[in-house]
């Protein structure tokens, strides 16, 4: 634990390293449990505010003292914390490609220049994240969007910050023009369309996500940490009490908020920003009752360590997951293993990079050696770094562009079919044309079936074979669905009374859940409905988890059937794009015909 007169001599804060704790907790806890933590992501929010609040208190204090910020210096310094672990992650993990697993080289040439650049979060805006991309292949640096951003206020915001101090000699003013510059922020954010292309607008805009720092700037604006080296004092009865509830919301909006809620993007998350702020103001005091809470030695040692942890998290879980293939056997395991690995890495990349040990052995060692020598050392080093970007850049070919394109185009086909069927009024179909694949019965039963299918990236894959089978059939598909997501669309369907006889669920593309929170989507559903839960294939750890929750749920109820096509289409490889994850024109003509038959002998058939 850091001790008070340390605190002064440095104004370190030691209770914001354990507020860092909580983010890389919730971050890490996100990627790996979704359905657990749907508001993991907030994570970033709470690393965004503490760097507003330490740079623009560090300016404050620079302005004060001197009268005068040295940026040159300021942005060096603080650049490099952030530029070089990143740098060093990325051409290691891309050294690992080139010796273990290439084939995640796959289209990672645009990833690489966009991060390398710290320009990745619009690159991805532009690229509009391409779905196809993601499903088929992982990237191991898809995260990086968040350091692109953090590299783009640690330089804009100290320039924006010492103009604004030089035109505004009063503080107080200065104070409502950074809130204005927030509150402009906040309403980029809840003004625009919340669509999946806005989403991605919006989730990784600098603009729209600047509000986050701004309202660490304000903090620091407000209270200096100067302020609180006096003794302190508690005012209130109950103000220890009164002083956890901060952290008690806190914590409920991790386990409410959910990314791709309109709620989170229409104020949720800056009202998170906020219970953050005051949790920041309550804690910044050393003897406040929440400051010893965030001090607590578990919490700091993980709190300083949260950047190491944030490169590694995901190249770790994408390599692994990539390496071992199906983990849900043995899940709790292997998310251990995964946990292990990632402290040891983050270890290692905190006493390399942060604490500075790679420039103190290279400094040591290179004392002993000539000027030639030290010349020829920086040279073969420089020109090894270069050779491993230069090789997994012409490795990183698009070799998948063509079936992308293909699934892209599919997918957007889909989205639209999706859209039209829900705004089309169904009527009785009087000429029924004969399907090949299907017998006559089976034909008329479906062309006079009223049918939903609710589903995400493996429905939209199929959906374009929906309306030859079932004419009347309405399609509720979203890319990015979770089924801890699925109750307002379930609501929608059922206000806009296209929730049909026969219910066809085709989800988990996106994560794992739980049968607590797929039996809750049935209840939801009705019982009076017949339910149908098709297989996933997609090339993901928790495939066979999500399978046998369908399967042993669909042995509960009556009313609810399984569909196995992850076995009937596992002998069929050309059925699918490559990896065997999601299906091609061919699988899905074929998929349409298995769940048309698997239906009708359910509810008709022998």
């Amino acid at each position: 634990m850091i001790d008070r007169t340390e605190i002064e001599k440095r104004d370190y804060i030691a209770a914001f390293d354990g507020l860092r704790a909580i983010a890389i907790m919730s971050i890490v806890g996100h990627q790996m449990m979704a359905y657990r933590i749907p508001g993991g992501f907030l994570g970033l929010n709470i690393f965004l505010l503490l760097s507003g609040y330490f740079m623009t208190a560090s300016l404050m204090d620079s302005l004060m003292k001197n009268g005068k910020v040295p940026l040159k210096s300021f942005l060096t310094k603080r650049l490099k914390r952030i530029i070089i672990p990143t740098f060093a992650m990325i051409v290691a993990v891309i050294f690992y490609l080139l010796l273990f697993q290439r084939e995640l080289l796959v289209n990672l040439r645009s990833t690489m220049v966009s991060n390398l650049f710290f320009m990745n979060n619009w690159w991805q805006i532009i690229q509009e994240n391409d779905h196809a991309i993601t499903v088929l292949t992982q990237s191991p640096f898809s995260h990086l969007w968040y350091m692109s951003l953090a590299v783009q206020y640690y330089l804009l915001w100290p320039i924006l910050f010492v103009f604004l101090s030089v035109m505004i000699k009063k503080h107080q003013v200065l104070q409502k023009v950074v809130l204005a510059l927030l509150v402009a922020s906040v309403l980029l954010m809840i003004t625009k369309d919340f669509s999946n292309v806005h989403f991605l607008r919006i989730f990784f805009g600098t603009d729209t996500r600047a509000f986050s720092v701004l309202t660490g700037a304000v903090v620091a604006l407000l209270f200096p940490i100067q302020r609180f080296y006096g003794e302190y004092k508690q005012k209130y009865r109950y103000e220890s009490v009164i002083r956890f509830v901060p952290i008690v919301l806190l914590v409920l909006s991790l386990f409410v908020m959910k990314e791709h809620s309109h709620l989170t993007f229409r104020g949720g998350m800056f009202i998170f920003d906020v219970i953050v702020a005051a949790l920041m103001m309550i804690s910044l005091h050393p003897k406040s009752v929440t400051s010893l809470f965030f001090r607590l030695k578990p919490l700091t040692v993980i709190g300083r360590r949260s950047l190491s942890y944030y490169l590694w998290y995901l190249p770790l879980s994408v390599l692994y997951q990539a390496k071992i293939g199906d983990t849900s056997s043995t899940p709790v395991l292997h998310r251990i293993v995964e946990i292990v690995l990632l402290v040891i890495l983050g270890e290692l990349w905190y006493q390399l990079f942060e604490k500075g040990k790679f420039s103190k052995v290279m400094n040591q060692l290179s004392a002993q050696w000539t000027h030639s020598t030290r010349r020829t050392v920086k040279m073969v080093y420089s020109a090894a770094v270069a050779l491993i970007l230069l090789i997994g850049f012409i490795q990183a070919s698009p070799r998948l562009s063509a079936q992308e394109s293909a699934l892209q185009e599919v997918l957007l086909a889909s989205e639209s079919l999706s859209q039209n069927t829900r705004n089309t009024d169904k009527k009785v179909v009087k000429t029924i044309n004969n399907i090949q694949g299907l017998s006559r019965e089976e034909t008329v039963f479906s062309s006079n079936t009223s049918i939903t299918f609710i589903g995400d990236t493996m429905l939209l894959a199929m959906a374009q074979e929906i309306p030859t089978l079932y004419p009347n059939a309405v399609i509720s598909a979203n890319r990015d669905l979770q089924v801890f997501e699925l109750g307002t669309m379930i609501d929608q369907l059922k206000e806009q009374k296209q929730l049909g006889d026969i219910i066809v669920l085709m989800v988990g593309s996106n994560g794992a859940y739980t049968k607590g929170q797929l039996d809750a989507v049935l209840k939801k559903i009705g019982m009076d409905k017949q339910i149908f839960l098709v297989s996933n294939t997609i090339n993901r750890t928790w495939q066979g988890q999500i399978n046998q929750i369908s399967n042993n749920l669909a042995e509960k109820y009556s009313n609810v059937y399984y569909i196995d096509w992850k076995t009937e289409s596992s002998t069929h490889p050309d059925w699918f794009y490559e990896k065997a994850s999601i299906v091609n024109t061919t699988g899905a003509h074929q998929q349409g015909l298995w769940i048309a038959k698997m239906i009708y002998q359910t509810l008709r058939g022998s």
